[in-house]
C-alpha cells in the first residue's frame, strides 16, 4: 500500500503535473494523455488525508483550515522536489491537489523582456519594484530577475513568497526560498528576520502594507538589493501608492527614503501575441535618475510622468512607446496595441511617427557607435593637453574633436554614439550635478585633472571647464583647457588704459565678446595684477571657477555657482555684507544681477564682470534693454554714474596659424560717453569711440589694423572680425 508522499514521488517518474487524492477514493495522475490512475493503487482515507495535511501545516495554517475549509502549502519531498499542495474540503471529504513546482529555467530574452531589466539587476543595493494588475506575469519577471543575478553574480539571496511558485536552484548564488505560512508567518516577520542573515538581494514576493513598504525601502537603504512587486497599474500609480500609503507626518520621510534608494520601477500587463501563440509582457520602465530621484523626493509624482515622456534614457519608456515598438517589430497587432496603450492619441501619433521635440531628432538616431569603449575621459583630456589644443569637444555622430589655434582636428578613435556621449560626461558629474544637467539640460563645472608625464616635468596639475548640453535630443559636451598659471597683463597684451583703470576705487568694468575668446582669462588676469599689486578685499563669484587665485597682498575669496551659492543675484546680495573691496562677478546674466552690479559700482565697490556681446557699443545696449521701459531711464544714469571701460576682446589666428592673436576695443567711461548713455543717444558712441584715442580708446578697425601692420594677423582674419561688429552695421 502506497502512502501519499509516495505517490508525490511518483509524480517525476511519470511526468505528471498535478495528483489529484480524494478520501475514499484512488489517487488520480494529471499526465498529458488526460487523467490516469492505477488499478494497483488502493482507496485512500480520511484518516491517511489528515495525517498528511497535519505533518506539514504549520499550526496557524491548521487554524485557517479549521475556519475556512482550504489552505495552500508547500512540500519538499526526499528527492528534493517541491510540490504546491491546495488542501479543501468536498461534499464533506477531504481533498487534496498537489503540484510540481518548476525548476526555472528562463532568461529574460525567453519570456521577451527587454535588456534593459539587466542594468537594474546589476545595481549592488537599492529598490527595484515590479507592478502590474494580477495575471500580469510580475512573480515571472523578478523570477527571471533572480536567476540573471543567480547567474551572473556570487551572491546570498533571499526570497520571501506566498506562495513560492518556481524552485530556482544555485548557479554562482547561494539562494534560500522561504513561503508565507510554511517557513514564516507573515511578509513583516519575514523580512524582520531575513535581514539577520545579511543576504545581498531581497525577493520579496509583495508589498502588501504599510509595515512591509517601509521594512522593504530600510532594507534597500542598508545596503541591499530590494525585488519586490505592487498590485498597481503603471509607474506613476505606484508611486502614488506607496505615497497614499502613509500619513501625512510618515509620508515626507518614506518619499525621502524612497528618493535614495529606488533604482527603478517595471509596469508590465499581458498582451497577446500577432501569431495568437500566447501572449507577452508589454512594459513600462522608469529607470531613477538624480532628476527622477529629486522628483521623488519633493512629492512631485505628476512631474516624473512628463519625464519619462521627455527622457533621452535608454532604459526610461512608457507603456505607449513600449508598445507602438512591439507593434512595429511585428511582435502585435494593431489593435492589440491600441487596446492596451494608456494614452490613445498619443499613441496613435507615435505609430504615425509624429514624434514631438528631441524625440523628432531621435528618431534618425545617431549610427552606431565605432568609439573604442576603451577610451575615457581622462584619456581624451591628456590628448587635447599633449596637442596644445584650447577645447576639447564630444558630440554624438561625430569624432571626437580638439580645437588647435582655433582649427578644429578630428582623433582617429571613432564616431561617438549617444551612449558613449553620456558615459563621458557623466563619468565627470557628482549624482547631484546629474540632476541638475537633466532638470536644466545644461551644466558648466570645472574639473582638476592630475597627470604623471615626463612632458609635463613628471606631474602637472591641469584645469578644465566644461560644459555639458543636450544638441538633437543626446548629450554632447565642449570642454576648455584652462591654464593653471595666470597669464600677466604684458603677456595678454592687455591695452594699458584697460590696465590703468583698475587703480580705481570704485565703478563698473565691463569685458566682452563671444564664447571661447578669453574674457575669463582677461578678468583673472586683471585680478591677478591687483593681488600683486594692492591690500584689497577681493570676492568673485564664478560659473564655474576656473583660475585659482592666492593670497599675496589681496585677500581673495572665490565662489563657485551651486557650490557655493546658488545664483550670481544670491550671491550677490551677500556679498555686499561682507564689505569687499572689489567684486569679480563671472558674468552678468540677467536684470537683477545687472542692478545689483550697478548699485554695488555706485556704492563705492570696484565691480568688474562679462557680458557676451560682440562690442562694446552693443553691450551698453544690452544692459539698458534687460530692462522694462519704465526702468530703462534710472539704468541709463545709474551706468552713466558707474562705467569705467568696457573692453571687447576676439581671438584671431595668427598669420602663420601657429596661435592666437587677441584684438581688443576699448570704450572709456569719459564724460562724453557717459553723456550719450544719459541722453539715450547711444548710436553715437562709436563716433565718440574713433575721435577719443587720445583718451585710450580704440575701435576694433584701429586694433585689427595694427596687428596686421605688424604681420601678426592676415586680411582674411581681419575682414571675417570686422564683418561680425555689431556697430560698423549700425553707422552706416
Amino acid at each position: 500500500m502506497l502512502s501519499i508522499t509516495e505517490f508525490l514521488n511518483l509524480m517525476p517518474e511519470l511526468k505528471a503535473s498535478d495528483l489529484f487524492v480524494t478520501a475514499d477514493k484512488k489517487p488520480m495522475f494529471k499526465l498529458n494523455s488526460g487523467l490516469e490512475s492505477n488499478k494497483y493503487m488502493d482507496l485512500v482515507t480520511e484518516e491517511e488525508i489528515t495525517n498528511f495535511r497535519n505533518s506539514i501545516l504549520s499550526e496557524e495554517q491548521k487554524k485557517h483550515y479549521a475556519r475556512y475549509g482550504n489552505v495552500d502549502a508547500s512540500y519538499m519531498s526526499d528527492k528534493r522536489v517541491k510540490f504546491r499542495i491546495n488542501f479543501f474540503i468536498s461534499k464533506s471529504k477531504s481533498e487534496l491537489v498537489a503540484r510540481i513546482l518548476p525548476i526555472w529555467n528562463f532568461s529574460f530574452r525567453d519570456l521577451g523582456l527587454p535588456k534593459a531589466l539587466e542594468t537594474l539587476c546589476d545595481y549592488p543595493s537599492g529598490l527595484i519594484i515590479v507592478c502590474g494588475a494580477a495575471g500580469a506575469g510580475k512573480t515571472v519577471t523578478i523570477s527571471a530577475m533572480l536567476d540573471y543575478i543567480n547567474e551572473n553574480y556570487k551572491y546570498h539571496i533571499s526570497t520571501i513568497e506566498d506562495p513560492i511558485e518556481y524552485v530556482h536552484t544555485d548557479k554562482n548564488s547561494l539562494i534560500s526560498q522561504r513561503e508565507i505560512g510554511t517557513d514564516v508567518l507573515d511578509f513583516e516577520t519575514a523580512l524582520n528576520n531575513v535581514l539577520r542573515v545579511s543576504p545581498n538581494v531581497i525577493i520579496v514576493g509583495e508589498m502588501r502594507s504599510i509595515e512591509s513598504i517601509d521594512i522593504a525601502i530600510s532594507a534597500a537603504m542598508s545596503g541591499h538589493l530590494v525585488i519586490t512587486t505592487m498590485h498597481t497599474g503603471n509607474v506613476i500609480q505606484c508611486l502614488q501608492r506607496i505615497s497614499s500609503s502613509f500619513s501625512d507626518t510618515e509620508v515626507q520621510r518614506i518619499l525621502l527614503d524612497l528618493s535614495l534608494c529606488l533604482r527603478g520601477i517595471v509596469a508590465q500587463r499581458l498582451v497577446k501575441k500577432q501569431d495568437g501563440s500566447g501572449k507577452i509582457p508589454a512594459v513600462e520602465l522608469l529607470n531613477v535618475t538624480p532628476l527622477i530621484s529629486k522628483y521623488i523626493a519633493n512629492g512631485a509624482i505628476s512631474d516624473i510622468e512628463d519625464g519619462m515622456r521627455s527622457s533621452s534614457e535608454d532604459i526610461t519608456v512608457t507603456f505607449d512607446r513600449y508598445l507602438a515598438g512591439m507593434k512595429n517589430n511585428g511582435s502585435i497587432t494593431f489593435e492589440e496595441a491600441y487596446q492596451a496603450a494608456t494614452n490613445k492619441d498619443e499613441f496613435n501619433l507615435i505609430i504615425e511617427g509624429m514624434e514631438t521635440g528631441v524625440r523628432s531628432l531621435k528618431a534618425s538616431k545617431d549610427a552606431e557607435s565605432a568609439f573604442d569603449s576603451s577610451v575615457d575621459m581622462k584619456l581624451l583630456l591628456k590628448t587635447a593637453l599633449y596637442n596644445n589644443a584650447s577645447d576639447l569637444l564630444l558630440t554624438a555622430g561625430a569624432k571626437p574633436s580638439l580645437r588647435i589655434n582655433g582649427s578644429i582636428k578630428y582623433l582617429e578613435s571613432g564616431i561617438l554614439g549617444s551612449i558613449d556621449t553620456k558615459r563621458l560626461l557623466f563619468s565627470i558629474l557628482s549624482r547631484n550635478q546629474r540632476a541638475m544637467f537633466e532638470e536644466n539640460k545644461e551644466i558648466d563645472l570645472a574639473l582638476s585633472l592630475h597627470i604623471e608625464s615626463k612632458r609635463f616635468g613628471n606631474r602637472k596639475n591641469s584645469r578644465f571647464r566644461v560644459n555639458g548640453f543636450y544638441q538633437k535630443g543626446n548629450i554632447a559636451a565642449a570642454i576648455r583647457l584652462v591654464s593653471e598659471r595666470i597669464p600677466t597683463p604684458e603677456e595678454l597684451h592687455l591695452p594699458k588704459a584697460l590696465v590703468n583703470i583698475i587703480n580705481r576705487t570704485s565703478g563698473l568694468i565691463l569685458v566682452t565678446g563671444p564664447t571661447g575668446h578669453g574674457k575669463s582669462t582677461t578678468l583673472a588676469s586683471l585680478i591677478n595684477q591687483i593681488n600683486q599689486t594692492r591690500s584689497a578685499h577681493i570676492i568673485s563669484i564664478e560659473d564655474p571657477i576656473e583660475y585659482v587665485h592666492v593670497n599675496k597682498e589681496a585677500i581673495i575669496e572665490q565662489r563657485e555657482i551651486y557650490s557655493d551659492t546658488k545664483s550670481y543675484a544670491n550671491g550677490l546680495k551677500y556679498i555686499l555684507r561682507q564689505n569687499p573691496d572689489i567684486i569679480m562677478i563671472g558674468e552678468m546674466r540677467d536684470p537683477e544681477t545687472i542692478a545689483i552690479a550697478l548699485t554695488a559700482a555706485e556704492l563705492g565697490h570696484l565691480v568688474l564682470s562679462t557680458l557676451h556681446t560682440g562690442s562694446s557699443y552693443s553691450s551698453i545696449n544690452r544692459i539698458i534693454d534687460s530692462f522694462p521701459s519704465e526702468q530703462q531711464n534710472q539704468i541709463r544714469n545709474q551706468l552713466a554714474g558707474s562705467l569705467l571701460c568696457v573692453t571687447s576682446q576676439r581671438l584671431l589666428p595668427s598669420a602663420d596659424n601657429s596661435f592666437r592673436v587677441a584684438a581688443f576695443e576699448v570704450l572709456l567711461g569719459t564724460t562724453a560717453i557717459k553723456a550719450l548713455i544719459r541722453e539715450a543717444k547711444i548710436h553715437l558712441i562709436p563716433t565718440t569711440i574713433e575721435t577719443g584715442a587720445k583718451d585710450g580708446m580704440i575701435t576694433m578697425d584701429m586694433a585689427l589694423n595694427d596687428l596686421y601692420k605688424k604681420n601678426l594677423i592676415s586680411k582674411e582674419s581681419m575682414a571675417n572680425i570686422l564683418t561680425d561688429i555689431d556697430y560698423t552695421q549700425k553707422k552706416s
